[in-house]
């Protein structure tokens, strides 16, 4: 008799558990009282309340953005020279009007303040440290994914592309900002030949 007290006792204690938790779990699923503002008399107070302003917060940086100059805006290149040298696995074409100093010692073509200079095998930092890069732009140049990167460097900003053979290549342009539509032409007619 005891066991079966005791089987009886345990089905209603299991009963009255599981009742409460229906119970607490529909409490839940009841939508919260409304309340309702009581509705204002013709002799009561009105108040307002005057909305704050909203402090605008600064936007984080930005960092570096694409920019590309990939039309040639009217340039034509049937006139250009074209740079080869039979140590380089690199040709590209420059403008006529650009002359190149014979006192560096790896290819520097400048015109009017502008310069771009070619590198083999580089192994020196091109950008000061902490020169911010505010755009650069991914382009298939000579059948490589490149990445031309702008940097503010002073006193005038630099471009540079990088190009890999058997050796590395670094074409570095720096000029006032007129440089970038000519930089980005003598990029495109850059070529690896056969050595």
């Amino acid at each position: 008799m005891n066991t079966k007290f005791f089987i009886l006792a345990f089905i209603v204690l299991a009963g009255m558990i599981g009742l409460m938790i229906m119970q607490a779990s529909l409490l839940k699923r009841q939508p919260a009282p409304i309340a309702v503002a009581p509705e204002p008399t013709p002799n009561s107070p009105v108040t307002t309340t005057t909305p704050q302003p909203i402090t605008p917060q600064p936007a984080p940086p930005a960092g570096p953005q694409v920019i590309c100059y990939t039309s040639n805006k009217g340039i034509s290149t049937s006139t250009w020279k074209t740079f080869s040298d039979p140590a380089w696995e690199i040709t590209f074409q420059y403008p006529p009007d650009w002359k190149i100093d014979p006192d560096w010692p790896y290819p520097n073509f400048s015109n009017n303040g502008s310069h771009i200079y070619a590198l083999i095998d580089n192994q020196r930092e091109l950008i000061p440290m902490g020169a911010e890069e505010p755009s650069y732009c991914p382009r298939v140049i000579a059948n490589q994914q490149v990445i031309i990167g702008k940097y503010l460097t002073a006193p005038l900003p630099t471009q540079i592309v990088n190009i890999n053979g058997e050796h590395s290549y670094d074409i570095v342009a720096t000029g006032a900002s007129s440089t970038d539509g000519i930089f980005s032409v003598i990029v495109d007619t850059v070529r690896l030949v056969a050595k």
